[in-house]
């Protein structure tokens, strides 16, 4: 038997934990971030442990962004839960 993964890109906003994307995604990070800026979505620079910006980004939803302040980040992608999965499913 042979496995074959996909690997699609859906936006969490690290502030709400809002989704963009799902259930198709896009087939990379910059295009799934030109997609969601197109929908008021933006890309903060990260705060390093320094307190400095660093040169990766936060990702803020249209609903966040306004009020947006740099902050540390953990994971940068996690896999999508068996619960999203179904949400997303038609």
């Amino acid at each position: 038997m042979g496995v074959v993964t996909v690997t699609r890109i859906v936006l969490e906003c690290d502030g709400c934990g809002a989704t963009f994307g799902g259930p198709i995604g896009q087939a990379n990070p910059m295009e799934a971030r030109a997609a969601a800026y197109a929908e008021g979505w933006r890309f903060p620079n990260r705060v390093g442990r320094d307190g400095g910006l660093v040169s990766s980004t936060n990702d803020a939803c249209p609903a966040c962004s306004p009020t947006w302040e740099p902050r540390e980040r953990g994971s940068h992608q996690r896999e999508a839960t068996y619960a999203e999965l179904r949400e997303w499913t038609p």
